[in-house]
């Protein structure tokens, strides 16, 4: 996986791949896990670790959640995980650190990370949590951070809830209007297609002259918008590039490249599709063309896109 660590002041946060197999293990096996949250939120020994992290990948690509490996980057230490699992209108937030270094601040750091994201990247109205009422230590964190306790769900589920021991708790974009913005640099999360015909050629555009980037070739796609999963906002911005429509049948998750620029730092899903309905024209970009799998290598694209041309090619010739 090709993604740019993001960073706080203490912590370097980052999705879990093969290389992390042996840190995870030792996390999970802290006797105080089974406890951190109310949801299965990571894998319960050994043994579960290799497809917990293959499940989370899959989540990544198909723009349905991400969860952070929280390292400490003075030792590069696994501290803790986070996510953030997403829908059109909220997402849900998930962490858990090991019990030793409470009261440090690192929770609230990357905690503070996650909402950031959440609420200026992904446009998302509101972040939900639940917890085990026996938590006190991510109760507190969650309390510091603005977060409050929920009474809005379902009936059945807040019975259930009692009777579980778990507390909801939510933080709304309309309750912190002057939250103060740490992104830095700026995270842009974009949806992209790569549209495939029955050649096994690629459409790919050219960036206009007067854009940044001038000339370079890329996928359509664009940023993601209020109310929007990735997959529509690939989907969307098909339409308004091409011209073409896209069944979300049609669309399927591929991969995703993280990379940082010097004024953003980008995070980019790519979805396949090899049926839309239309003529494709270039609406946006200066002139399109197909090109076989085997020159998208050659291909002269944005940094962040010559990572997926190589992944794209290698499948296509199998």
């Amino acid at each position: 996986m090709n993604f740019a660590p993001m960073t706080t002041r203490r912590l370097e946060l980052r999705p879990f791949g093969r290389r992390d197999f042996k840190s995870l293990t030792n996390l999970v096996s802290d006797p105080d896990a089974a406890s951190a949250t109310a949801n299965t939120f990571f894998p319960v020994d050994a043994a579960e670790v290799p497809a917990w992290v293959k499940d989370r990948y899959a989540d990544l690509i198909a723009g349905d959640g991400i969860a952070f490996g929280c390292w400490r980057r003075a030792g590069h230490k696994l501290l803790g995980m986070a996510s953030l699992s997403l829908t059109r209108d909220r997402c849900d937030i998930t962490f858990w650190f090991i019990a030793d270094i409470f009261g440090y601040g690192y929770e609230a750091e990357a905690l503070c990370r996650l909402v950031g994201l959440a609420f200026d990247s992904l446009h998302v109205a509101q972040i939900c949590a639940v917890t085990h009422t026996a938590n006190v230590n991510t109760i507190s964190i969650l309390k510091e951070s603005g977060f409050r306790r929920s009474c809005g769900v379902p009936t059945a589920d807040f019975a259930a809830s009692k009777r579980h021991g778990v507390r909801h708790f939510q933080l709304k974009r309309t309750n912190v209007p002057n939250r103060q913005k740490d992104l830095t640099p700026s995270v842009i999360f974009v949806g992209a297609v790569a549209l495939i015909d029955h050649f096994n050629r690629v459409l790919v555009g050219q960036r206009p002259a007067g854009k940044t980037m001038p000339n370079l070739w890329e996928f359509p796609g664009g940023k993601i918008r209020s109310g929007e999963m990735l997959s529509d906002t690939a989907i969307r911005e098909t339409v308004e590039e091409l011209g073409v429509d896209i069944n979300p049948n049609r669309l399927s998750p591929f991969s995703v490249v993280s990379h940082c620029y010097p004024d953003f730092h980008l995070v980019m899903l790519l979805f396949l599709c090899r049926q839309w309905m239309g003529e494709c024209r270039a609406i946006h970009h200066r002139a399109l063309k197909w090109v076989p799998a085997r020159e998208l290598v050659a291909l002269s694209v944005p940094p962040a896109d010559v990572a997926l041309m190589r992944e794209l090619r290698d499948l296509l010739t199998k």
